[in-house]
């Protein structure tokens, strides 16, 4: 693993020991990078100032996710970082990943966010008009900025740092909401990598989905650590991806997404 060194954030707390202690191993086994580590725990954050402005629907995990990403950017800009890899806890990382994380770093346009791994549930277009292939995947451009999902890992330019900072510090939106992001001019351009570059790991979700108190909040954690039931739990996860990535419809003419948003204004 050899090559020039590029700024890598994994967004990941000592809190959660098992996700914790694999990625640190994992991208040590799998990169050159030495990390930047980021994590939040919304509960903290609620315990600390339960007035902490932020939209109410979101889980106390979904705050802590959105305010991870936020430290990520907050570093960024702070430390002139000009572009950047942030990878969470839970990503899979391929063979070779540095040298195409260089390569994907070296397509960034201003204010740009590549996404390596973007399974969708429901049927998006994307245009692979003057696409390039890396490895087994092709970069390519959504029709809508809303085919584009998950912050498992992505390439990130820093003048969307800087607007999703300031946007999102106060978090309005998720933290891959990448259609409201595009909608609302804090990124400029949108791109996949399809298939996904990126795989993930299989862990129980720390975010919350259910609902705090909920039945399902409660079994979740006990279903997922159930001999059988969690390996049943981990094909149907593997399953659905599958499934969401067969779900890229590819067209040949151009993404509007392509000409930049017209809401955005580089600084």
């Amino acid at each position: 693993m050899t090559g020039a060194p590029f700024a890598l954030y994994a967004i990941a707390h000592p809190a959660f020991a098992e996700r914790y202690n694999y990625i640190t191993r994992h991208i040590a086994q799998r990169s050159a990078q030495k990390p930047v580590i980021l994590g939040v725990i919304g509960r903290e954050v609620l315990l600390r100032d339960p007035e902490f402005p932020r939209n109410p629907a979101f889980s106390p995990g979904q705050l802590g996710c959105a305010l991870s990403h936020v430290a990520a950017y907050r570093h960024m800009v702070e430390n002139g970082v000009q572009q950047a890899i942030i990878l969470e806890d839970d990503a899979a990382l391929p063979e070779g990943f540095d040298d195409l994380a260089r390569a994907i770093l070296g397509e960034l346009r201003p204010g740009e966010v590549i996404v390596f791994h973007s399974p969708i549930m429901t049927r998006h277009e994307y245009s692979f008009y003057g696409s390039r292939r890396f490895g087994k995947s092709l970069l390519v451009t959504p029709f809508l900025p809303e085919a584009t999902r998950t912050c498992l890992c992505y390439a990130i330019e820093i003048g969307a740092a800087r607007r999703l900072l300031t946007a999102n510090g106060s978090p309005r939106w998720l933290a891959d909401d990448f259609g409201a992001f595009y909608r609302n001019g804090l990124v400029n351009f949108l791109r996949i990598l399809s298939p996904a570059a990126v795989d993930v790991a299989h862990f129980e979700s720390v975010i919350g989905y259910h609902g705090e108190g909920s039945l399902m909040q409660r079994l979740a954690p006990i279903l997922n650590r159930t001999p059988g039931v969690r390996q049943l739990l981990r094909l149907r996860r593997k399953f659905r991806r599958m499934k969401f990535d067969r779900n890229h419809e590819f067209r040949p003419e151009p993404s509007p997404l392509m000409q930049g948003n017209p809401n955005y204004a580089d600084e």
